[in-house]
């Protein structure tokens, strides 16, 4: 069969279709559909290759970009892989750029994990702006993203972005969290986030001086023995500085073992925030199949 082919010509193999959704008040969409699939060529590195189509729309303008990639992934010790990706992405306008990702990565569960990347890609994927829907600003971004447990107790977690865009303009963006654990199940804590950006401009939310302080909660509502199958449910409130403007927001995440060889993700999230002189809201939502041969 095709199980059987596959993994007699490489150590392992794995199909992963996915899709993705964003939308918020000021009427920018994204809509996302791709597949994947993951090759063993031996116990160490995987070779990849992904194709998706994206679709993004204000109020006015529709773009669809098809997506094309190919993925390298090696494992340089027990814990700690280093992946790459290169392709292109062509416009329905016959447009085409470059894309592009490497990281390096080490965890151990539910003690700590440490990711590294840099990622180049089309700026309104990543800012989410209808302003940049009908544009071809590209977006290169290098972020960290970790977290540690500290004596099963206290969990601090850090997620930094800095972005580097084509018109000119560059930003950062500092997500600090500390949390305690009240029960293995619960965790409540305290989040500073701060952006900034070299100059202000109307094509996309680039704030100068934002900072934010927040009270969050996650709550593990359920957790398998064999620890393969977990969901999440958190939300925090908070204010952002010199605003009286309240933040909220509310999200689900699972990891659901559906047989051995088969497995669900998905997360959802929904949020209101204030973005320069208007009120902001939106959903995101994210699903993807794991099916291991």
């Amino acid at each position: 069969g095709f199980g059987s082919g596959t993994t007699s010509l490489f150590s392992y193999a794995t199909i992963s279709p996915y899709g993705a959704y964003y939308g918020d008040n000021l009427g920018f969409r994204l809509n996302s559909q791709g597949l994947r699939l993951d090759l063993g060529v031996t116990s160490f590195m995987m070779f990849g290759v992904e194709g998706y189509r994206t679709a993004l729309s204000n109020d006015s303008v529709n773009q669809n970009i098809n997506n094309f990639k190919l993925n390298l992934l090696l494992r340089i010790a027990k814990n700690t892989s280093l992946g790459a990706g290169f392709g292109t992405s062509k416009y329905e306008n016959n447009g085409q750029r470059t894309i592009a990702n490497v990281f390096i990565k080490s965890e151990e569960a539910e003690l700590y994990s440490a990711v590294l990347s840099f990622n180049r890609e089309d700026a309104a994927q990543i800012l989410y702006s209808p302003n940049l829907v009908d544009t071809r600003e590209y977006a290169n971004v290098a972020r960290f993203n970790g977290y540690y447990v500290y004596n099963n107790n206290f969990k601090l977690a850090a997620d930094l972005n800095y972005l580097s865009i084509t018109d000119g303009n560059n930003g950062h963006r500092i997500n600090l969290r500390l949390g305690k654990y009240f029960f293995p199940e619960v965790l409540v804590g305290y989040e500073y986030e701060n952006m900034n950006y070299l100059f202000a401009t109307n094509k996309y939310y680039s704030p100068q001086n934002y900072a934010s302080h927040s009270l969050f909660g996650d709550f593990n509502v359920y957790k398998s023995d064999n620890k393969l199958s977990l969901i999440t449910i958190g939300g925090k409130i908070g204010l952002i500085t010199n605003s009286s403007f309240v933040i909220r927001q509310l999200y689900a995440s699972f990891n659901w073992n559906i047989v051995q060889s088969l497995t669900l993700q998905g997360n959802l999230a929904y949020g209101s925030t204030y973005q320069t002189t208007v009120s902001y809201s939106s959903f995101a939502t994210y699903f993807g199949l794991y099916w291991n041969l």
